[in-house]
């Protein structure tokens, strides 16, 4: 499922960590504050 921007909107923080994910290599982590963490893995071709 891509990682659209109402699914990040209506992400809410959860006792324990989780990740929303884009399938592609972006993760989003969700904190219980209002800033939220994004990685990507990238792999050289």
């Amino acid at each position: 499922m891509p990682l659209t921007d109402m699914r990040i909107r209506k992400a809410k923080a959860a006792e324990k960590p989780y990740k929303l994910t884009d399938g592609g290599g972006l993760h989003l982590n969700p904190c219980s504050t209002k800033l939220a963490a994004a990685q990507a893995n990238f792999k050289e071709p």
